[in-house]
């Protein structure tokens, strides 16, 4: 699991925090509450594999400027999308 899902799990507001994490943390939170509902059939290292390609889509389009949480999350969603979609039935094999 990431260092970023983690943080993002256990990090409340914090009024240090700098305005880039919590677009992060707020992208973060928006597209896992989307998927959540959705998890029932998966277990729990699929889960984490999810919240792992989440939180590294979202990293990665932060460190290529995006800045607005929505995009930020519609993007991550995005990715896990095409990522599930290319892996079949060993979809998570590769997440670490």
């Amino acid at each position: 699991m990431s260092d970023f899902v983690a943080e993002a799990e256990m990090r409340s507001v914090d009024p240090f925090q700098d305005e880039a994490d919590r677009v992060r943390q707020d992208a973060y939170e928006q597209a896992w509450a989307a998927l959540r509902p959705e998890l029932g059939e998966f277990g729990e290292s699929e889960i984490l594999s999810i919240r792992s390609v989440l939180a590294q889509s979202i990293l990665e389009a932060a460190d290529q400027g995006e800045a607005d949480s929505a995009r930020l999350c519609v993007s991550a969603l995005q990715k896990l999308s095409a990522y599930l979609r290319g892996q079949g039935s060993n979809r998570f094999d590769s997440v670490s």
